[in-house]
């Protein structure tokens, strides 16, 4: 299923022969607050983290299939992981040394996505909605020690989705991107017999549509 979409988002790219339908291409940068769920068999176990920022890089193109719906295919670069502040404690002092282990596990994925946009034309300004699945392939890792035996067995490809809005700002012959997404894992980054771990972030980014 994951190469399936994957082919058909890269043939999307790469088409030439509908180029009549091409609604532009271009760039997005920017940041996300990224996370994860860990979730445990046992309801009494409670973890959470705090939100770990990372850039977002990526390449797209636009194509109409309606004058208020197009087809959006990207692909590009994306952080994700984790930060914290644990408490160090001892046998003799079991609430806390006083000392911190400061926690910052970075995740670099290949990302790619497919989404609905639907759009409504201002004149300057053109309002629009996302929402579409997203994959995304786990290139490297950056982990901090202790954390090794749960992120070794985190797995290479992971599928979920995107929903967002954002705008259009028409300056001929370039446009302006502004976007909020929310993003998340639906498949497993990481499974156990006992706990279950996704990816999920909030990204702003900013572009050129040309």
């Amino acid at each position: 299923m994951k190469e399936l979409f994957l082919i058909f988002f890269l043939c999307c790219l790469t088409a030439t022969s509908y180029g009549q339908y091409l609604n532009g291409s271009g760039i997005k940068i920017g940041f996300g607050l990224t996370n994860q769920s860990w979730k445990y068999d046992d309801p009494n176990i409670k973890l959470g983290w705090e939100n770990s920022s990372g850039i977002l890089a990526k390449a797209f193109r636009d194509f109409n299939l309606l004058s208020f719906l197009s087809l959006e295919g990207e692909v590009g670069y994306a952080q994700k992981g984790i930060k914290d502040k644990i408490a160090i404690t001892s046998p003799s002092h079991p609430e806390g040394t006083g000392e911190f282990m400061n926690i910052n596990n970075r995740l670099n994925y290949l990302s790619a996505s497919l989404m609905s946009k639907l759009k409504y034309n201002l004149k300057l300004f053109a309002p629009y909605l996302i929402v579409g699945p997203e994959y995304n392939y786990l290139l490297s890792k950056k982990i901090e020690p202790g954390f090794e035996v749960i992120y070794d067995g985190f797995k290479r490809n992971a599928v979920g989705f995107t929903i967002g809005f954002g705008s259009e700002i028409n300056l001929l012959p370039i446009n302006i991107l502004i976007e909020y997404r929310y993003s998340r894992d639906l498949t497993n980054n990481y499974e156990s017999s006992n706990i279950e771990i996704k990816n999920y972030s909030h990204s702003f980014l900013i572009g050129i549509k040309l």
